[in-house]
């Protein structure tokens, strides 16, 4: 959803979603991007831009499954189905290492991360969104 203060997700293809910050963090993020001075933790959120939100959350989940394979028990089928897009003609046989769940779910995470990200020169602005989640 998408109401003051909150990001927005849009379809930009069949599987692949976007998301979209709130006005105060995209100022902030441009300011960030913008600055010489960028601290540790916005250069390498700059590194996760450039992958790309879907494929940075295809590689963290699956990494997460490669370092720890209990972690998958944490996604049984009710939880999958709780987060599916529940689109026309969506296959629900859900792959665990080809999941477009999971690729939606840990985009999301990821997507939380950047706002986290823009919002480190703006307390004040990123403390309600990260509350929301």
């Amino acid at each position: 959803g998408g109401g003051k203060g909150h990001g927005r997700w849009s379809s930009t293809g069949s599987r692949s979603r976007t998301f979209s910050l709130p006005e105060p963090l995209q100022d902030a993020a441009a300011a960030a991007a913008s600055s010489s001075d960028k601290t540790p933790v916005e250069r390498s959120w700059g590194q996760v831009q450039e992958l790309g939100v879907a494929e940075a959350a295809d590689k963290l989940y699956k990494n997460l499954f490669e370092l720890a394979p209990e972690a998958v028990t944490m996604f049984p089928p009710a939880v999958l189905q709780k987060h599916r897009d529940w689109s026309p003609g969506e296959v629900v046989d859900e792959d665990l290492w080809d999941s477009p769940t999971l690729r939606k779910l840990f985009g999301k995470v990821v997507s939380a991360i950047g706002c986290t990200v823009a919002g480190l020169h703006d307390v004040d602005a990123i403390v309600p969104v990260l509350l929301r989640l």
